[in-house]
């Protein structure tokens, strides 16, 4: 079965599905999304629920083989920190992460947001949503099904699955999926509204209220701040049961070339919501 890595021994090996659509030589955000949440999941005791994922993305992460290490930095009673720190072979730090796994517990229910899409539109009524590259890139391990293009007022709003494990011959979790998909949040904030620019995200936070279920993703209900020379961007992260929790970035500017095909902002720009009837 395909996956984004390869484990050998101490080490994870990028496959090419792990590589970004800008530069073939880096590996996209949502791979090392993807491997530290894997890691960090696997380190984690097993009574306690991943809360907060906030992942640094300190400087492009080659294609190349990695560590991914796990620490404790606080390990109480009810909740704990772990840092987890992603290295190239030369020692180079080039990515970590601060993940908070709380205590299970029961929760008193509250009214949580809705959506109109409460499942990803099917491929009849929205196509498949990709960016046009020449090689094989993360693009190809995510399906993603986009019911909202963006306007000024609104980020767009969609659903994805990633279509293969994170480490090969390591099932995935949920979880661990919806965070190898946590980067589409950069681009679905930051996107112009004829879908021709983007921006390039510092950081990728992920609050969960509870664990997802099904392979499903979907992102809305997003709000985008530009402010002097920076912005942030946040969405709505759900399944089919309803809202999961919150994602956010923080995001650089200046806006880049998406390089999005014409045919596929027009098939999406021409449903403009009408699938999530």
């Amino acid at each position: 079965m395909d996956s984004l890595f390869v484990r050998d021994g101490t080490r994870y090996v990028p496959t090419d599905f792990a590589r970004g659509p800008w530069a073939p030589e880096f590996l996209d955000g949502g791979a090392v999304a993807g491997i530290v949440g894997h890691v960090a999941e696997a380190s984690r005791p097993g009574e306690l629920r991943l809360a907060r994922f906030t992942l640094d993305l300190l400087a492009p992460v080659p294609v190349a083989p990695l560590t991914v290490e796990a620490q404790v930095v606080h390990a109480g009673r009810r909740f704990e920190i772990r840092d987890v720190m992603v290295r190239t072979e030369d020692g180079a730090l080039v990515s970590r992460a601060s993940v908070l796994n709380i205590a299970h517990g029961d929760t008193p229910p509250f009214a949580m947001p809705q959506s109109e899409s409460s499942t990803p539109p099917p491929a009849e009524v929205v196509p498949e949503f990709r960016i046009p590259t020449a090689q094989t890139c993360f693009q190809n391990a995510v399906e993603a099904r986009m019911y909202e293009p963006p306007t000024e007022e609104r980020a767009m709003a969609g659903w994805a699955r990633l279509r293969m494990d994170v480490v090969e011959g390591e099932p995935r979790t949920p979880t661990v999926a919806a965070l190898a998909l946590s980067d589409r949040g950069n681009a679905m904030t930051s996107l112009s509204p004829d879908m021709s620019r983007a921006a390039i995200n510092a950081d990728i936070t992920a609050l969960f209220a509870r664990e997802p279920v099904g392979d499903w993703l979907g992102l809305d209900g997003g709000l985008r701040y530009r402010g002097a020379g920076r912005g942030a961007g946040s969405m709505l992260m759900r399944d089919a049961d309803g809202v999961v929790g919150l994602l956010a970035v923080s995001l650089l500017p200046p806006r880049f070339d998406f390089g999005l095909s014409g045919e596929l902002s027009a098939a999406l720009q021409a449903h403009d919501g009408g699938s999530a009837s």
